[in-house]
């Protein structure tokens, strides 16, 4: 039995997916609160998708344009960039951000079709494993490629941690005090997107919801501390995220969807035990 935990544990696989799993939990647990508490929990499934027309128009760059493009790369500008010109476009009020983030996402949605039906049929796997994900064939250069994404994350948040808070709270408050609101809106955006496209690569946009959202929502039933509220969302992606792992090994399922599985039926457990 023992023997048997060991080998799944030296496994390189599984220690490229525990790597995965990790970076996972400090992005969720920097962006889910940001997400949930400024109410745009939303622009997570739009920015989801939009890697997918990312993706698609990597690879059509470098089947027929730049062979050397890492369509990885592509798939996080334009996640990005759909995320921002979301928050351009949504700019007066959350009704108009929220129908912002739906065009934005029929956009993305509408440009990853349109590419699907010109790239070589032998890439589009490729495409569709964006929506999927599968952890455990992150390759060295995705992981890094992530690292180096979720370290700029970290420390945007770290810096402006206070501005993010004031702006999720209270921000007419904050615009009273002179903060400069649209600016730190902009870079509430910039990493949440950043972020949801790492996510995105790792565990595949359509069980991402799950693991931004819904960490915090349990921490927040927990406590009232935005920071611990963090710490809870980072310490319940990585405790479910390596259990799930595990599991995924012995029965042979995909880990994305059973961690996102096991949060979602502890969530429900927890709503249903506070009544």
């Amino acid at each position: 039995m023992l023997d048997d935990v060991i080998s799944i544990l030296m496994n390189p696989f599984f220690i490229k997916a525990f790597i995965g799993i990790f970076i996972s939990a400090l992005v969720a647990g920097n962006i889910g609160p940001i997400l949930t508490t400024r109410g745009i929990s939303f622009l997570t499934a739009e920015v989801a998708h939009a890697v997918l027309g990312g993706a698609a128009l990597g690879i059509f760059i470098r089947s027929f344009i730049l062979s050397n493009v890492d369509p990885l790369i592509i798939a996080l500008l334009f996640g990005i960039l759909s995320g921002l010109i979301a928050a351009y476009l949504g700019e007066g009020g959350r009704g108009r951000f929220e129908a912002a983030i739906g065009m934005s996402l029929a956009l993305s949605m509408a440009v990853a079709v349109l590419f699907l039906a010109i790239i070589p049929s032998e890439d589009i796997p490729l495409v569709w494993g964006y929506l999927l994900g599968d952890i455990l064939f992150l390759s060295l250069n995705d992981i890094i490629l992530l690292s180096t994404s979720t370290i700029l994350i970290l420390i945007i948040s770290l810096l402006f941690n206070r501005e993010f808070l004031y702006i999720a709270f209270d921000e007419d408050g904050a615009k009273a005090m002179g903060l400069n609101t649209r600016l730190y809106h902009y870079i509430s955006i910039f990493i949440s997107s950043l972020g949801i496209v790492v996510l995105t690569k790792a565990l595949g946009s359509i069980i991402i919801y799950a693991i931004l959202i819904v960490p915090p929502m349990m921490a927040s039933m927990l406590t009232n501390s935005y920071t611990r509220i963090r710490v809870l969302s980072f310490l319940s992606v990585l405790i479910y995220g390596i259990i799930g792992l595990y599991i995924s090994f012995l029965v042979n399922v995909a880990p994305s969807g059973l961690i996102a599985l096991l949060l979602v039926s502890t969530y429900i457990i927890i709503r249903l035990r506070r009544g």
